[in-house]
């Protein structure tokens, strides 16, 4: 695998999963003991302690200073704002095949439930072994070909007498696919991931907590990261980032077995990672950029910066002299009256009448400098900034920028 690669999967490793996502998302408010995430999200303290190693040992997470008896978690956004600009990026995909048999699961599978003769000896109540032996079976019918109801009997007959439950399964698992009158049966080229069934609501859980930003879906972000934490796919997603390719060619390359490459492509296909284009020459397959680049744009985001044009033009003046392109400060001016225009812009970035936390003002802070203490400081000392008295509640002061 290439240099990228070990870190990939941790990354994906540490937030394809439900409750590490809703620790990320509360860290991303304020720092928080495992006590209290434990609370929160009302499980197990050892079980908290489990992800947050998870979330440390990716880079993710760190502690604080000690707090009582319990040590403070705190959500290294540095760290995520520098992974999702590059995770993501054509260069750093991995473009490596690794070789493992995604059919072992599925021929244990057959060999548990079939008779000698290749019938079953019943149909499998867990979801997984039901998909693998639907998988076996749907091989029997040629992609392209149409087949009557009938026909369709026919073939599952010879695996089970209960012919309509494998045809009602096959369907609801988007491996046969069927006209709207139900008359023309058919295999799709390539084999879809399974659908999964709609859980029930549970009376019992929470709303889904929000990730990073407020605007991310948890629900989003656990399946993009569940479908590229399996590094095959994540072999043929760095490979379609150079170029398209078929499933035989995908195959060929990367050493993987065509049926399990068209099972990853339909996954990647899902979670709107890969597009298909058919052409006279087969289906071809190429990455598609819009998604991932979104979901990386929203986890590197970071606050606009105010804009240079609303300050006045002495302030503009020495602004200008220490602004990046990207709206970051070289460094901070060492001039009591230059330092003065510095904050005159920085404090733009926060809403009157709105607190913020210490953790939300070092934040929106980071935006413009490294140095959020010493930014924070400054802006409290002139006057820009409130507090209270153990520093816990910021707020806007009674000096307000020049129009």
């Amino acid at each position: 695998m290439t240099d990228t690669s070990p870190e990939l999967t941790r990354f994906f490793k540490a937030l394809a999963d439900g409750t590490r996502l809703k620790i990320v998302g509360l860290l991303a408010r304020e720092s928080l003991t495992g006590e209290q995430l434990a609370a929160m999200l009302a499980v197990k303290a050892a079980t908290i302690s489990h992800h947050l190693a998870r979330l440390t040992e990716a880079g993710l997470v760190e502690a604080e200073g000690q707090r009582g008896r319990e040590k403070p978690y705190r959500l290294r956004l540095d760290a995520i704002h520098g992974l999702a600009q590059v995770l993501l990026a054509q260069e750093t995909l991995p473009q490596t095949a690794a070789d493992v048999d995604v059919e072992a699961f599925d021929r244990k599978v057959m060999r548990d439930f079939s008779r000698r003769d290749g019938s079953l000896r019943e149909i499998p109540a867990q979801q997984k072994k039901l998909q693998a032996v639907l998988r076996h079976i749907a091989r029997q019918f040629e992609p392209g070909r149409e087949y009557t109801e009938k026909h369709v009997n026919l073939v599952l007959a010879r695996f089970h007498p209960d012919s309509a439950s494998l045809r009602r399964a096959l369907i609801s698992y988007r491996l046969l696919a069927r006209a709207a009158d139900g008359g023309k049966y058919w295999r799709p080229t390539a084999e879809p991931a399974p659908a999964q069934p709609a859980a029930p609501a549970h009376p019992d859980r929470r709303p889904a907590m929000d990730t990073v930003q407020e605007a991310m879906a948890q629900d989003e972000l656990e399946k993009f990261f569940q479908v590229l934490v399996d590094t095959n796919r994540l072999a043929i997603a760095g490979r379609l980032a150079r170029q398209s390719a078929t499933t035989e060619q995908l195959a060929a390359e990367l050493g993987q077995k065509p049926a399990a490459v068209a099972r990853h492509l339909a996954t990647l296909l899902g979670a709107g990672l890969v597009k298909a284009e058919a052409r006279p020459t087969g289906t071809r397959y190429g990455l598609a950029w819009e998604a991932p680049r979104a979901l990386a744009a929203r986890l590197s985001a970071r606050p606009e910066a105010p804009k240079l044009e609303s300050v006045e033009a002495s302030d503009q003046q020495v602004l200008k002299n220490y602004l990046t392109a990207e709206g970051r400060f070289r460094e901070l001016p060492l001039q009591a009256k230059k330092m003065q225009a510095v904050l005159r812009y920085v404090v733009r970035a926060f809403e009157p009448g709105r607190e913020y936390t210490e953790k939300q003002v070092n934040e929106a802070l980071a935006r413009f400098h490294n140095d959020t203490s010493g930014l924070r400081r400054e802006l409290v000392d002139a006057g820009f900034l409130r507090r209270t008295t153990n520093g816990s509640r910021y707020w806007l002061g009674a000096v307000t920028p020049a129009p």
